[in-house]
């Protein structure tokens, strides 16, 4: 055993360390190639949701038109259901019904242009 009984040192002591990797090819290769999986995944969402966006713009065009043929369709049946309230009210005036089956042409009317 030993001891030390006196200590000559004088001035600073100071000290660093550097170290760099040899050989770290495999992690980088690794890193570029999560990194373009990356980046796949990405251009892959875009379409993805491009592709989402026109099935959209579709449905809405294809629901805007098939509501165009509906109007249209629901006029036809008002001026149907107004010529059938003139011919009733004619026969209703001439005497050749019954106010039964006036009131019901009245309904039928009420009901078309009600919708």
């Amino acid at each position: 055993m030993g001891f030390i009984t006196q200590s000559n040192g004088r001035g600073v002591n100071y000290g660093f360390t550097a170290s760099m990797p040899i050989y770290s090819g495999s992690s980088q290769i690794r890193n570029e190639k999560i990194a373009k999986i990356q980046i796949d995944n990405s251009l892959n969402l875009i379409e993805k949701q491009k592709q989402s966006l026109r099935a959209q713009i579709y449905e809405a065009y294809e629901n805007y038109r098939t509501n165009l043929s509906l109007i249209q369709l629901e006029a036809n049946n008002i001026k149907i259901a107004e010529q059938n309230i003139d011919i009733t009210l004619a026969k209703f005036n001439i005497g050749t019904i019954t106010n039964l089956e006036f009131r019901t042409a009245q309904q039928r009317y009420g009901n078309a242009i009600a919708l």
